[in-house]
């Protein structure tokens, strides 16, 4: 299978966050990585931004990728974030070949 697409989700949190919500999260990343045409899907922290964490999902294709944020389980991980969520920024990638006539990243 070969890369297709990224979307990131960068979560700045307003309060520090417990283990127990970690726990949830997590729990939707598992979810979301069955996504039919998920390459993978993780958390990280943001180096620059204290209290951040960036969500990155990989997709084999853009109509994946978009089946997917239209999804209940990506619904499910903006219900869980958003009550102590301070900001956030969504980010989509797509990458094409230029064979194809569009863009490459």
């Amino acid at each position: 299978m070969e890369l297709g697409n990224i979307n990131t989700l960068e979560v700045c949190f307003s309060a520090p966050i417990e283990d127990v919500f970690i726990d949830g999260v997590e729990m939707i990343l598992d979810v979301l990585k069955t996504h039919e045409g998920c390459l993978g899907y993780e958390m990280s922290s943001v180096q620059y931004l204290p209290g951040a964490i960036l969500f990155t999902g990989y997709w084999e294709d853009e109509a994946s990728m978009l089946e997917h944020c239209s999804s209940a389980s990506f619904t499910a991980l903006f219900d869980h974030l958003m009550p102590r969520c301070f900001s956030l920024r969504f980010k989509t990638f797509f990458m094409r070949s230029e064979s194809e006539g569009e863009y490459a990243l």
